[in-house]
């Protein structure tokens, strides 16, 4: 599916992928996933920005100004669309910025291997989640489930019927996020040795840029 998705972007003159990792978020509140597994999902997804997360979405923001974004797409959970929106955003528009949603970007239930190993170990960098037993598998599994709705998404009358812009935003979760970043630039034979230690912090991004062959972290 990663295949699909590189030759969509290319199809649609999609020369760089922005992805951003969603800023600092208030708390869930109560339950955790063990004993309420099903409500999990929903309470994750329903957290918003801190003030904390507001302030590091507009500082950052700047990282941004310099692509022309075509879409932006991101996890359904709420910090990330509201990161997306901060970051994005011109101060002089008065509507709204178009987001699309990608399920999959949210990672609870879509990996009981991967959520394990990040409960277990919580942030850092991709290398250490792939030298765990099944790690890389998992992640690569989680990543080419990214990957087949990113491919339907883009193809979609919403975003390609776009006639400007050559660059995707898509907002979602840290280590999950690398992983999508990983397996699309393996698939397209891009060097991913940097992205292998990189811990993508807050309101971060990386950046995969198809003209330069080149992964580089904007912070």
């Amino acid at each position: 599916m990663a295949d699909k998705f590189l030759n969509s972007c290319e199809e649609l003159s999609i020369r760089k992928l922005v992805f951003v990792r969603h800023a600092n978020a208030n708390p869930i509140s109560g339950g955790t996933r063990s004993d309420q597994p099903h409500d999990w999902k929903f309470r994750d997804q329903t957290r918003t920005l801190s003030a904390k997360g507001i302030d590091q979405a507009l500082k950052n923001k700047v990282l941004l100004s310099e692509f022309s974004f075509k879409a932006n797409l991101t996890s359904p959970a709420r910090r990330a669309s509201e990161t997306a929106v901060y970051m994005t955003r011109s101060e002089e528009e008065d509507s709204d910025i178009c987001l699309r949603l990608i399920e999959s970007l949210h990672p609870a239930g879509m990996s009981e291997i991967c959520e394990d190993l990040f409960d277990m170990m919580g942030y850092g960098p991709l290398t250490s989640f792939f030298e765990a037993p099944k790690g890389k598998e998992s992640f690569i599994q989680y990543a080419e489930s990214v990957c087949a709705e990113l491919a339907i998404k883009v193809t979609g009358p919403a975003v390609a019927e776009i006639s400007y812009g050559d660059a995707l935003g898509i907002y979602g979760h840290a280590v999950f996020l690398n992983a999508v970043v990983f397996h699309i630039a393996d698939t397209a034979n891009i060097p991913t040795d940097m992205l292998l230690e990189v811990d993508l912090g807050e309101a971060e991004a990386i950046v995969l840029d198809f003209n330069t062959r080149t992964l580089s972290h904007l912070r």
